[in-house]
């Protein structure tokens, strides 16, 4: 095929003539990390980062083969942990200035693992559930999806009686 799609009811067309079906609002999604958050600062406004209780790094993740290695490499090493046993008091904060933002956060089987709630500017906007699915792997969800570039606080808190349970936030998917 050679960098060309057909479809059914044409001819091959280039790759890159083919616009999204839904749209492309994430297109420039740019991943915010424990390892990268510093590396952002400037270009997303990022301030006030409160790590909290989310102190640890979850080292159990879901593994992929990448870069033409056979060996299983962990998805997003450098997140932020809430365990059982976590020595931080309080939530997770930010101020970030973006149009678009996403949260990554593990998804697992284990019932050790408890929801957290997500708050943009006060208000909440989900609860993140990691039993849902009910195995461990990576769970990208919108957290907003705005036209416009502005700031937010960003809170991310254990859910009433979750406090003695597990959550990690792999990171976050950003758009300016």
């Amino acid at each position: 095929m050679n960098g060309h799609i057909s479809d059914i009811s044409s001819e091959e067309k280039p790759i890159e003539s083919i616009l999204p079906v839904i749209g492309k609002d994430f297109e420039n999604v740019e991943l915010i990390d424990a390892r990268d958050m510093i590396k952002m600062k400037s270009k997303y406004r990022i301030s006030g980062v409160e790590t909290g209780s989310f102190d640890g790094i979850d080292k159990e993740l879901q593994m992929v083969e990448m870069d033409k290695e056979i060996v299983p490499v962990p998805e997003f090493p450098y997140n932020w942990y809430h365990s059982e046993k976590s020595t931080g008091v309080g939530s997770f904060k930010m101020n970030i200035t973006c149009s678009k933002l996403l949260l990554l956060f593990k998804d697992s089987g284990n019932p050790a693992f408890g929801t957290a709630q997500v708050f943009v500017d006060g208000k909440l906007v989900m609860e993140a559930d990691p039993l849902k699915v009910g195995w461990t792997h990576c769970n990208a969800v919108i957290i907003f999806n705005n036209e416009k570039t502005e700031s937010h606080s960003i809170e991310i808190k254990m859910a009433e009686g979750m406090e003695n349970k597990r959550f990690t936030i792999l990171g976050f998917g950003v758009v300016a």
